[in-house]
């Protein structure tokens, strides 16, 4: 027969897998939601870029618009596929303590790092174009992995990575008091 402490390890097993699951859930929700967005929100970025450059649209025509927006379409939705698969690719943070815990702007920044670079496509179409005057790092930063998606959609993600940092340290809890009878029931 289990003793309490081996029942409350397992318990506390079984609240991390739980807990791990909607994590899980949740991290590929709101990166296939994110990727769901990218081609418009990159047909707006790009359209700002051609209203502060009337010059460079008027010289590409009708037909030369038409096709360096079915160019950025096309990166777009190649953008969008790396985010939707980009779960398992992204170090998403973790609550340190019950005091330090997963904010949206932590996740933001476990976005930024993974995809930062990763917009040149985008940028090259625009810059082949005239649109984007910049060079060298000002021209890496001219669309940023925030640009695609809004810091304040993290927020269940945040709440479910904060869960899954919690049933972590009771589990670490429950396995400490096992152990600690363990050794205590075969010392006697």
């Amino acid at each position: 027969m289990a003793t309490e402490a081996e029942l409350a390890v397992q318990q506390a097993e079984q609240e991390v897998a739980n807990a791990q699951g909607e994590a899980d859930r949740l991290k590929i929700e709101t990166l296939r939601t994110i990727a769901d967005g990218i081609p418009a929100r990159v047909d707006e970025l790009a359209k700002g870029y051609a209203l502060k450059n009337p010059e460079a649209i008027r010289a590409l025509g009708k037909e030369g618009v038409s096709e360096m927006r079915n160019e950025l379409g096309r990166e777009a939705l190649a953008l969008a596929e790396r985010f939707a698969t980009a779960s398992d690719k992204i170090s998403w943070p973790e609550p340190t303590n019950k005091y330090h815990l997963v904010r949206t702007s932590d996740i933001h920044s476990a976005i930024f790092k993974t995809f930062y670079g990763r917009m040149n496509d985008l940028i090259s179409v625009l810059h082949k174009r005239g649109l984007l005057a910049e060079s060298g790092a000002e021209l890496a930063g001219a669309i940023v992995p925030q640009a695609l998606y809004r810091q304040a959609s993290f927020e269940s993600l945040a709440v479910a990575l904060n869960s899954l940092g919690n049933a972590k340290a009771e589990l670490k809890e429950a396995n400490a008091a096992f152990d600690k009878e363990s050794v205590e029931s075969l010392w006697d």
